[in-house]
């Protein structure tokens, strides 16, 4: 996991943004190293599930840039379904969504190249695609869709 570093830049990159912003406000629940909370997959004690993994253990790589943004801005109550209950806060009108933008990239920059050009084939454009992946390769003929959604042959 990277580490993060404060530092102040005329322009910095968008990851290097982000990791600012991560820094501000989600490291108190996602941990510094981006690691989440212990038992992310169980219900606590309070009726919640804990803050999950945005590194490579998690599932974060799995949801688009669309779902990630949608997530950090509006929370996920209105994809739960009704009575649930989270400690993930909305950022809509906290940060801008060229903060959230950032953050996307800086938590995508965490993972392995795998990992993001996997998640990139999620996106629009395949966005987020590491600049190094072999801008010829593609998905094997036979899979269906692998990420996830795809049926699982009998």
């Amino acid at each position: 996991a990277p580490t993060v570093y404060l530092v102040k830049l005329r322009h910095p990159s968008p990851e290097t943004r982000g990791a600012v912003v991560y820094v501000e406000r989600c490291t108190g629940c996602h941990g510094a190293r981006l690691q989440g909370q212990p038992n992310w997959r169980h219900v606590g004690a309070r009726g919640r599930l804990p803050a999950p993994p945005l590194n490579d253990t998690g599932h974060a790589w799995m949801h688009s840039d669309a779902e990630l943004t949608h997530m950090i801005k509006f929370s996920v109550l209105d994809l739960a379904g009704p009575g649930y209950q989270t400690d993930m806060p909305a950022f809509d009108g906290t940060l801008t969504d060229g903060d959230i933008a950032a953050l996307v990239a800086f938590i995508r920059s965490s993972w392995p190249s795998g990992m993001q050009a996997a998640q990139a084939f999620l996106n629009p454009g395949h966005a987020g695609m590491p600049v190094h992946a072999d801008p010829n390769w593609r998905l094997p003929a036979d899979c269906e869709e692998p990420v996830r959604g795809g049926k699982p042959k009998p």
